[in-house]
């Protein structure tokens, strides 16, 4: 009997330490870690939003078109909704390392965590609300950048709007015409990225001394299958007379062409 009695009470001294994820303490101390990390990032993110929007605000707010006040406030409230799917991505770090440290300095200062040693919890209870923050803030993380980011980009880009808007928008653009130098080939045309291909095209074909020689006009050109060559649409070929040659007055030496395959060493 003696002996049951110890065996019981040697068993009743042992602690046995169970996690418990969603107990009270997890919730409370999670919480708090993920109010001050809240806080510090919404200030961080007006911050940002400010300092982004102050340069460029009237020429953000242009872009809305005849839209009124209640338009451009549209605009402007999309664009911030835009960058700020952006700018998370680079402030929420830092946001988690300011919103922790702030966390753990209310915490030593109300002795709390005194009084979490005290009542004899492990290390790794103690840690469990700061695991499921970080995995929290961590997929969110992961999810900015996979998703929210690029999205918001291409937004961005496709609508012409902000720096992204004017530095990568490939949209056909109808008074931007480019020059594009070959050796026996000069070449002025829009450019079409999405389709890659040339619009309202304009084809001097010169000499080896730089004469002249010939010109395609056409309304579209894209890359043949068999690389070098592209297939010039709906245009017309002047040919330029020869060298020494008196040209004839009557003919204009030109002649239209609904589709017209030419050797020309340009990439797509």
């Amino acid at each position: 009997m003696t002996l049951l009695l110890g065996d019981r009470r040697a068993g009743d001294s042992q602690r046995h330490f169970r996690l418990v994820p969603l107990g009270t303490y997890t919730r409370t101390l999670a919480l708090t870690q993920a109010g001050h990390i809240g806080t510090v990032l919404t200030a961080l993110l007006i911050i940002a939003l400010t300092l982004d929007l102050a340069p460029r605000a009237e020429r953000i707010a242009a872009e809305a078109g005849p839209a009124g006040p209640f338009g451009i406030a549209r605009h402007l409230l999309w664009y911030l909704l835009l960058r700020s799917c952006d700018i998370i991505t680079l402030v929420l770090p830092l946001a988690c390392f300011l919103g922790i440290w702030w966390s753990e300095i209310t915490f030593t200062q109300s002795r709390e965590r005194i009084a979490i040693w005290n009542g004899g919890r492990s290390p790794l209870q103690s840690i469990m609300p700061l695991l499921m923050v970080g995995i929290a803030l961590g997929s969110l993380q992961a999810t900015a950048l996979i998703v929210l980011r690029p999205t918001a980009v291409t937004i961005q880009i496709e609508n012409g709007i902000g720096d992204y808007g004017g530095r990568f928008n490939r949209s056909l653009r109808p008074t931007e015409r480019r020059w594009i130098t070959l050796p026996n080939h000069m070449v002025q045309a829009r450019i079409d990225y999405r389709h890659a291909r040339l619009v309202d095209v304009q084809l001097f074909e010169l000499s080896a001394g730089g004469r002249m020689t010939g010109r395609i006009t056409a309304a579209t050109a894209e890359p043949d299958r068999e690389y070098g060559y592209w297939l010039f649409r709906n245009g017309s070929r002047w040919v330029a007379s020869g060298e020494g040659e008196v040209p004839d007055a009557t003919t204009r030496n030109e002649r239209g062409f609904s589709e017209e395959r030419v050797a020309l060493p340009l990439d797509a």
